[in-house]
């Protein structure tokens, strides 16, 4: 899973460099333009600039800006990935701990099980061998006075 949000988010560093190179380029060609609009002073050249090209420009600048903010975006998500997939390894880790204290747990549950059905045989050991001293102590009373 690590290796897969790494990838992701190597991707988004692709893409975000690609984006860089692109408005590097618009921007080299809009400077070119803005040079040869001494050069290029005609109704024909301005009705090409008019219909094509500032469109273009315009579009491919709004273009890259929407891409700038959907790369933000998903280096956002990469990195709450990256974090998910921390704390998703904690809970693994918290819920293994967990489950050995629950484990644990049910061993000494069955320990002091027997611990206790232990101690009640020995109780009703010692009630048997408290009634029948009692009894003797009697029989022994009744006979010593008889």
């Amino acid at each position: 899973m690590q290796e897969q949000i790494q990838w992701v988010s190597n991707q988004v560093a692709s893409f975000e460099d690609t984006t860089r190179q692109s408005k590097w380029h618009l921007d080299q060609l809009e400077d070119q333009r803005a040079q040869l609009r001494g050069v290029w002073d005609d109704a024909c050249s301005e009705d090409v600039a008019r219909r094509f090209l500032t469109p273009q420009a315009r579009d491919a600048a709004e273009a890259l800006r929407t891409l700038g903010e959907q790369i933000q975006q998903l280096q956002s998500v990469s990195s709450a990935c990256g974090s998910a997939y921390i704390e998703f390894e904690h809970i693994i880790s918290q819920s293994a701990e967990i489950e050995r204290l629950m484990s644990d747990a049910g061993n000494l549950f069955r320990t002091l099980d027997s611990l206790v059905s232990e101690v009640n045989r020995n109780a009703e050991s010692s009630d048997h061998h408290a009634s029948r001293s009692k009894m003797l102590l009697e029989e022994a009373t009744h006979t010593g006075n008889g």
